[in-house]
């Protein structure tokens, strides 16, 4: 069966993308759970001018079925839906925050955070929120646009994760080499039980 996957169209993901933020997302609508289906959607993510060359890469790369909490990753308070800054804000006059909600820090003047180890199965939430060069939007907005994407690509109970987080994938399309050096390479398909979508979900970057 052939799959179409396209860009996602999403006001939340555009406005992310405006700022900065360095994930690609795409879908295939009325989409089966398949193997083959999750293949041409992250394809598509990936590289979405030479999906064909890319899917029959990715094809070779065996993926590994995860929970909604590592998905999300340590950048995410799973059980209160809060997304976390991992390490510390300096919020000025000589004050800083340790592992604040993004909610409650009002403004960043900067910070320090824990990377993720590279290839682990997950950490979305870092990939979202902390590109290499930041996002220009305030730390609410990033949690509200977090939730917002999250509740419509991943609804809580209601999907089926995959992490395709494994080094062979970098034979996949030059493009996801730079992250391995420093900032990750964060690899995922989605299938939304309610709506009958695969979401393909790729990002990498580096300084």
């Amino acid at each position: 069966m052939f799959h179409k996957a396209v860009e996602w169209q999403n006001e939340h993901y555009d406005f992310y993308r405006s700022s900065g933020g360095v994930i690609s997302i795409s879908v295939c609508d009325a989409a089966e759970d398949t193997h083959d289906c999750h293949v041409a959607t992250l394809a598509a993510a990936i590289n979405a001018k030479d999906t064909s060359t890319v899917s029959r890469k990715v094809a070779n790369v065996v993926p590994v079925e995860i929970d909604e909490e590592t998905f999300h990753g340590s950048y995410f308070d799973y059980k209160r839906q809060l997304l976390l800054y991992n390490g510390t804000v300096d919020v000025g006059r000589g004050r800083s925050l340790t592992n604040p909600f993004y909610k409650d820090i009002g403004s960043c003047l900067g910070g320090s955070s824990h990377l993720p180890d590279l290839w682990t199965f997950g950490e979305f939430a870092y990939a979202f929120c902390q590109p290499a060069y930041g996002l220009k939007m305030k730390p609410l907005k990033i949690h509200e646009a977090y939730l917002a994407i999250t509740s419509e690509i991943a609804p809580r109970t209601q999907c089926r994760i995959l992490s395709w987080q494994k080094e062979e994938i970098l034979n996949a399309d030059p493009w996801l080499e730079a992250g391995q050096h420093w900032w990750g390479v964060f690899v995922f398909s989605v299938y939304n039980k309610n709506t009958g979508q695969v979401f393909g979900i790729a990002a990498s970057d580096t300084d």
